[in-house]
């Protein structure tokens, strides 16, 4: 289960944890009951929250296996690999174009 939380609420959620960190033992109970509230309202758990992400594939392999087998990609989809080539990390926009691109040409594989 992926779990998206807006920038503000990410936001609201780090200044309450960074308030844990408190020498006031008031300020880190208060710090720790909004924190459990706001994971209360949000209709979560902590356990997705504080789950480690999924590995993703490296970002050359991915860029390697759509050239080497991308034979009905379009110019653009072309370019944007090229263009994205060495990149140690990718934008959420970037990394979905990406797997779009790798999925097309993993579903015109298996259709072959």
């Amino acid at each position: 289960m992926t779990t998206h939380v807006s920038s503000s609420a990410a936001f609201l959620g780090r200044a309450v944890l960074g308030l844990c960190g408190s020498d006031h033992i008031g300020e880190r109970a208060a710090a720790a009951a909004m924190a459990a509230n706001m994971v209360r309202k949000s209709g979560l758990t902590w356990a997705p929250l504080l789950a480690e992400p999924p590995k993703q594939e490296p970002i050359e392999d991915l860029i390697a296996f759509a050239a080497a087998h991308g034979n009905s990609l379009t110019d653009w989809e072309w370019r944007f690999l090229r263009d994205i080539r060495g990149f140690q990390h990718l934008s959420d926009k970037q990394r979905a174009t990406l797997e779009r691109i790798v999925a097309k040409v993993r579903s015109g594989r298996a259709a072959a």
